[in-house]
C-alpha cells in the first residue's frame, strides 16, 4: 500500500524538479551592432519579478533558480537611462513558457535597441 502512495509523489518530483531552464541574451545597438551595458532586463511571472543588468558585453543571464518549471514569463527591457528603446514593437514584451511538457532548455533572447533622438527646442 505504501508503494502505491509513494509512486505518484516520485513521478511528480521527477517531472517538476527534473527540468532545468536558463534565459540569456545579448543587447546591441541597431546601428552600430555594439553591445549596450547597463540595460535592465525584467522577468515577470504571476508571482515575482526579477531583474538582471547587462554587462560590458551587453550580456544578461537568469539561472535555473529564477526560470523555473510550470510558469509563463514576460520579458521586458528598460534602457531609458542609456537613452535606448526597443527597435521592434514585437520585442516590447516577449513571452516565454516553461509550462509542463516544455523540455529543459537554455532560452536565448537577444534584443536590438535603437538610440532615442530627442527633439531640440
Amino acid at each position: 500500500m505504501k508503494k502505491l502512495l509513494f509512486a505518484p509523489l516520485l513521478f511528480f518530483c521527477i517531472s517538476a524538479f527534473g527540468q532545468s531552464y536558463t534565459l540569456q541574451g545579448t543587447i546591441t545597438d541597431t546601428v552600430t551592432n555594439k553591445p549596450i551595458e547597463g540595460v535592465i532586463v525584467n522577468l515577470f511571472n504571476s508571482y515575482t519579478t526579477v531583474s538582471a543588468t547587462t554587462d560590458d558585453k551587453g550580456h544578461y543571464f537568469f539561472d535555473s533558480t529564477l526560470v523555473t518549471p510550470n510558469h509563463y514569463y514576460i520579458i521586458t527591457i528598460d534602457a531609458e537611462m542609456q537613452s535606448y528603446d526597443v527597435a521592434n514593437e514585437a520585442q516590447e514584451k516577449v513571452y516565454l513558457s516553461t509550462i509542463k511538457g516544455t523540455p529543459s532548455k537554455d532560452f536565448i533572447q537577444d534584443f536590438r535597441l535603437q538610440k532615442l533622438h530627442y527633439m531640440k527646442e
